[in-house]
C-alpha cells in the first residue's frame, strides 16, 4: 500500500456513492483499544488470521436534516445539513434544530446505507504494518443514500493542500486580497480563495484558514515572546496589571486601571455583576470580568478582570480572592455578587470568602443572586421543547413555573413542584437540576438564602456584564487575538 499520499489530516473521499466503494485510510490506533467502540452494541471481532485487537462495526448511514420550508431563502446549492452527534441535550431531551436561513424546524431524512468500519493495528498490507481504518459502503437497488453531500463545514484534505500551495507562493497574502483574487501590490487577477470552497467567501473563516496554513507550514517570521509582552505591557500601562501567572498549568493575569482604586466604589450598595468569556482572548482562554453600578455615571463600568487558563473553583477562587484584597473590601459593608448559576463559579466564591473573611459556606450563600435572564432562558427552551411540553400547554407550564419561583409558602411550593412532574413527566431532570441545594437558594424565593437587600434590590440580571462584551468585541479588530494584544 502506497502511503505517500497520506497527510497528517485525513477524509474518505467518497462521501454518498452512488455504488459500493471501499476506501482504506492510515489510523492512530493503539494496541490498549480493547474495549468496544459503541458501548451499546459491542463490536465483532476479524478473523483469526488478523490481530486480536482489529475490530470491526457496522453501522446505518446517520440520514440529514433538511429544511422544507417553501419560503426558505437558502443560497442554490444548498439543501442538507449534517445530523448532530448527539441528538438530546443536557436534561435528556431530544433537540430541535432550526434551519439557519429562515428558522424553520429541521426534518429528520433517514437513510438505511449499511456501512462497514474495519480497524487494523497491524494491516499486512501497508509496508510500515501500520494501522488502517477501512469504510465500506454497500449501495443495493433497494438501498441508496436518500439525501445529497453535507454542507460543507470544513475544508477536506485536497482543499487543505490547494490552501497550502496558495498561502506558500503568496505568505503576505490578507484576507480581502484572497477573497477578491487581485493581488493588491501588482493589480494582477489570480485565483480567488473561493475557487477551493465557497466557505471562504466569509471573510473571518478566510482570516482563520491562511493563519492556520501558515502556522502548519511554519510561515510565520515572528513569534510573540510572552514575557516580553507582558514587561511591555507593565511599562506603557503601570500598575495597571495586578498579578501574572504564566505557567500553562497556573495561568492567571489580573488587571484593572488605577483610577478604580482611586474611587470609592460603592460594593455595601451595588452588587457586583461577573461573568466569563471566550471570545476576546485566544482559544483556550477565559476573559473573566467584574462590573458594578456607579450612581453618578448612571451605568455600570469595569473595575476588575483576568485572563485565566481553565474555568474551575479554584482559579475563580483565586480571581475573587485578589478582588476583596485588591479593593480592601469589608463584610459587613458587601452588599454580594450576580452571576450565572456556573458550580465552578460559586464554589470560587464561597471558597474566596472562606479564605479572606473565614465564613463558612452555610454563610457564605446569602452573598450569592442568581441571574434572572439565565433562568428564563432556561424556562424558555423547556417550555419550546415539544418532547416536554405540548405547544396547547405552553401557558400552564409558564404560569407553574412562576408560581414556582415567586411562592414563599412551602406547602404550595412543594405542591406546585408536584403539579409541575405530573403534568410534565419529561421535565424530571429539569427540576432536579433546579433544585439542586446551591442553584435553587439563588432564584427560587422560598429556598432563598441571601440577605435581604440584596434579594430586593432592582438588579437581578446579569445584563450588565453582557453588554459590556458586546461592547468589547465591537470595538475588537479580531476576535480570539493572542493574550498580550487583547490586555
Amino acid at each position: 500500500m502506497d502511503n505517500s499520499s497520506y497527510e497528517t489530516a485525513y477524509d474518505f473521499v467518497n462521501k454518498f456513492p452512488d455504488e459500493t466503494v471501499q476506501e482504506v485510510l492510515p489510523a492512530a490506533l493503539k494496541k490498549s483499544y480493547t474495549i468496544a467502540y459503541n458501548e451499546k452494541k459491542p463490536v465483532e471481532k476479524l478473523a483469526d488470521d488478523e490481530s486480536i485487537y482489529d475490530r470491526r462495526i457496522r453501522k446505518l448511514c446517520a440520514g440529514a436534516l433538511r429544511c422544507l420550508s417553501l419560503h426558505c431563502k437558502r443560497p442554490e446549492g444548498v439543501k442538507d445539513q449534517r445530523p448532530s452527534t448527539k441528538e438530546k441535550d443536557s436534561y435528556g431531551y431530544s433537540k430541535r434544530f432550526e434551519c439557519p436561513y429562515c428558522k424553520a424546524p429541521l426534518e429528520k431524512v433517514p437513510c438505511g446505507v449499511p456501512v462497514t468500519f474495519t480497524f487494523r493495528v497491524n494491516d499486512s498490507r501497508r509496508e510500515d504494518r501500520g494501522s488502517t481504518v477501512t469504510m465500506r459502503q454497500e449501495i443495493t437497488e433497494t438501498k441508496k443514500h436518500t439525501h445529497t453531500i453535507y454542507n460543507s463545514l470544513h475544508l477536506d484534505r485536497y482543499e487543505k493542500r490547494e490552501l497550502n500551495k496558495m498561502i506558500k507562493t503568496r505568505p503576505n497574502i490578507t484576507a480581502d486580497a484572497a477573497i477578491s483574487g487581485i493581488d493588491p501590490y501588482t493589480g494582477e487577477i489570480t485565483k480567488s480563495i473561493r475557487k477551493i470552497n465557497n466557505l471562504m467567501a466569509n471573510h473571518g473563516r478566510t482570516k482563520y484558514e491562511i493563519r492556520r496554513s501558515k502556522i502548519q507550514q511554519d510561515l510565520y517570521t515572528t513569534k510573540e515572546d510572552a514575557v516580553a509582552a507582558f514587561q511591555n505591557l507593565d511599562e506603557k500601562y503601570p500598575h495597571f496589571m495586578d498579578s501574572a501567572q504564566i505557567l500553562p498549568s497556573k495561568f492567571f493575569v489580573s488587571f484593572c486601571s488605577p483610577e478604580m482604586l482611586k474611587r470609592n466604589l460603592p460594593f455595601s450598595d451595588q452588587p457586583i455583576v461577573t461573568d466569563v468569556t471566550f471570545k476576546a482572548v485566544p482559544k483556550g482562554y477565559y476573559l473573566c470580568s467584574s462590573v458594578i453600578y456607579i450612581e453618578q455615571l448612571k451605568k455600570h463600568v469595569v473595575f476588575y478582570q483576568a485572563i485565566i487558563k481553565s474555568k474551575n473553583a479554584q482559579v475563580f477562587k483565586q480571581y475573587f480572592v485578589a478582588l476583596f484584597r485588591k479593593f480592601d473590601i469589608k463584610l459587613e459593608q458587601f452588599l454580594g455578587v450576580i452571576m450565572d448559576f456556573s458550580a465552578a463559579q460559586h464554589e470560587g466564591f464561597i471558597l474566596a470568602l472562606r479564605e479572606v473573611f473565614g465564613v463558612k459556606q452555610h454563610n457564605a450563600l446569602p452573598f450569592l443572586k442568581g441571574c434572572y435572564m439565565h433562568w428564563m432562558q432556561s424556562v424558555r427552551r423547556l417550555s419550546n421543547n415539544y418532547q416536554v411540553v405540548k405547544p396547547d400547554d405552553i401557558d400552564l407550564i409558564l404560569k407553574l413555573v412562576h408560581r414556582f419561583r415567586t411562592t414563599s409558602n412551602s406547602i404550595e411550593f412543594y405542591r406546585t413542584g408536584q403539579e409541575i412532574l405530573s403534568k410534565f413527566p419529561n421535565s424530571k431532570k429539569w427540576l432536579q437540576w433546579w433544585l439542586q441545594p446551591g442553584v435553587s437558594s439563588m432564584i427560587f424565593r422560598y429556598k432563598l438564602l441571601m440577605k435581604k437587600e440584596l434579594r430586593q434590590h432592582k438588579s437581578r440580571t446579569s445584563n450588565a456584564i453582557e453588554a459590556f462584551h458586546s461592547a468589547l468585541y465591537k470595538l475588537m479588530p479580531e476576535k480570539r487575538q493572542p493574550v498580550a494584544t487583547s490586555l
